[in-house]
């Protein structure tokens, strides 16, 4: 049976039991005010109700009317996935499915990768995305070509605490060969080796590739979108700390030390304020931990001043800020 929008409202009482699960002693009953979640609510002004013309469940804030919608607007706003974006509501449904044990969608096991907490339960699943998804022609030829990691790079990722394990759970390959065109149309071939490695980390619509080695370290193939949060399908659905640091080797880096962790594209990428009020529900702390080099510290300084309203920390590491002793990963 596949997962669709009237089976889960059909399946969960029109939605209330999503704003239950995800809520928990925050919400006691439909009608009776609560605080926002999503940032620091000083007033209770939020309600579950039973909209008259659907017939579902609905979430209203009227301290901030921008918080208003169905329980699969609710669980877009904890995950930063909209609800206009096919494959993100798609991803919602999924979250919902798994996150109350629907079992909706039997048959999509095989395609979805479980996350599971110390006791097996399973916490979260999410669609294990193909290296083939969302490539434009217009950016490389052909297929990217993977292989297995050689021991050579299974050493490179090592010396951070990251194992093999770690980045296959985290969808990252190792690429044997790369075919793209440049944007003045000449055609070009990248070939990985142990001496000048190419690593894959794959996203719904595109792969950006990492060149430790190489002088131009990254390049996408695909659809890029606005949207790219690494890690965010890895974050429990609770916790104490969560780390925005500055690129996919550093919240690998984290995750081997068992911390959570999440990278923009980038240390100078707009924080955006639905990923802000999401973590901020999720976690306790949200914190900043870019590189100690002049763009990493000018960022963080200045997302912490934009951001005030969400009350984001930044950790600054006791590290030179040279080349090879300036971020996490080194730390």
């Amino acid at each position: 049976m596949a997962i669709s929008k009237e089976s889960i409202l059909s399946a969960t009482n029109g939605g209330y039991a999503v704003f239950r699960h995800f809520l928990r002693s925050s919400f006691t009953k439909p009608g009776k005010a609560f605080k926002n979640p999503f940032y620091n609510d000083s007033r209770a002004s939020c309600y579950i109700y039973r909209d008259r013309k659907s017939g579902i469940f609905k979430f209203k804030d009227f301290g901030d009317t921008g918080f208003s919608g169905d329980c699969f607007f609710f669980v877009g706003k904890i995950f930063n996935l909209v609800c206009d974006d096919s494959k993100d509501f798609q991803r919602i449904l999924e979250i919902i499915d798994h996150e109350l044990c629907l079992n909706l969608a039997d048959t999509a096991t095989k395609t979805m990768r479980i996350i599971r907490d110390n006791n097996g339960a399973v916490i979260r699943a999410t669609q294990i995305p193909s290296i083939h998804d969302g490539f434009e022609t217009a950016e490389h030829l052909g297929p990217i070509q993977t292989k297995l990691f050689s021991a050579r790079e299974l050493s490179y990722w090592n010396q951070f605490g990251i194992r093999q394990e770690l980045l296959e759970k985290f969808g990252v390959v190792s690429i044997s060969t790369y075919q793209g065109v440049s944007k003045t149309g000449s055609k070009y071939e990248l070939a990985g080796s142990d001496d000048e490695p190419i690593f894959g980390y794959q996203t719904r619509r595109y792969t950006k590739l990492y060149r430790p080695f190489s002088k131009l370290r990254f390049l996408y193939a695909g659809e890029k979108t606005e949207h790219y949060v690494f890690g965010m399908e890895h974050l429990p659905l609770r916790g104490d700390i969560v780390f925005i640091t500055g690129g996919e080797k550093d919240v690998l880096s984290l995750t081997a030390h068992g911390f959570n962790a999440i990278c923009l594209n980038s240390e100078t990428a707009h924080l955006p304020k639905n990923l802000l009020r999401g973590l901020g529900y999720r976690f306790r702390h949200v914190v900043l931990i870019y590189d100690v080099d002049e763009t990493g510290l000018t960022a963080m300084k200045k997302h912490v001043s934009e951001c005030k309203e969400f009350r984001i920390k930044s950790l600054r590491l006791p590290l030179s800020g040279d080349k090879s002793n300036k971020d996490i990963s080194d730390f």
